[in-house]
């Protein structure tokens, strides 16, 4: 990933806690004809400690699980809030850049063949993302019939994370006064994203570097 020194994120718990937080990724991997296949779906960050690994499961209609199968190597990419930023919040002549939150993992794939280590899979995500309170839904809820077909209709993965990379691109190359116009700007605006660049940005003001 291109990242200019000044917007790199070298904190690999700043890292982590960014994939943990979203939960939703581009999983990327290389075909065996030189293709690139993506696919977008939630990745569950575990043992966030000295050896993290990344879950989920594909379609088995999916080909995608076949290169994770063959792969050496795949990357999972994620988006965090990001915004445009325009060239009337400085107080010079600029041109518009957009500031924004990437994390990209490299790892090491291996299929979860096991229908007990599967069924623990999903149960885990159903269990972080069914947040309703008056929801009662469960995988255990489900007929057997059922839950055996859909466990037949899915491939689970793992990905064990051996290298991270981040850009945290937050105006960290602008003055004082540009920056804090910024952050003004996009707290103002009607949009949540912008919201979340801003709230990013003023939890980082003390990393900031000035520029120009």
């Amino acid at each position: 990933m291109y990242t200019p020194k000044k917007f790199q994120e070298p904190d690999r718990n700043a890292l982590l806690a960014m994939i943990a937080e979203r939960g939703f990724g581009a999983l990327v991997s290389s075909q065996a004809d030189g293709r690139m296949q993506v696919s977008h779906v939630p990745l569950d960050l575990m043992d966030a400690g000295t050896d993290p690994v990344l879950v989920g499961h594909l379609a088995k209609a999916n080909a995608q699980w076949r290169d994770l199968q063959k792969a050496a190597q795949v990357v999972a990419i994620f988006s965090g809030p990001d915004a445009y930023v325009s060239p009337q919040w400085y107080d010079h002549v600029n041109v518009p850049t957009w500031n924004y939150v990437a994390v990209h993992a490299h790892c090491e794939a291996r299929l979860i063949e096991d229908r007990e280590a599967l069924l623990r899979l999903v149960t885990r995500q159903v269990e972080r993302y069914e947040r309703a309170p008056e929801s009662s839904y469960t995988v255990a809820s489900l007929p057997a019939e059922v839950l055996d077909r859909e466990l037949r209709g899915i491939v689970g993965f793992e990905l064990r994370i051996v290298r991270l990379e981040g850009s945290f691109k937050l105006s960290q190359d602008r003055n004082p006064a540009d920056h804090g116009n910024i952050v003004r700007q996009l707290e103002s605006s009607a949009c949540p994203a912008d919201h979340g660049v801003a709230a990013l940005m003023r939890d980082r003001d003390s990393e900031r570097t000035p520029g120009t």
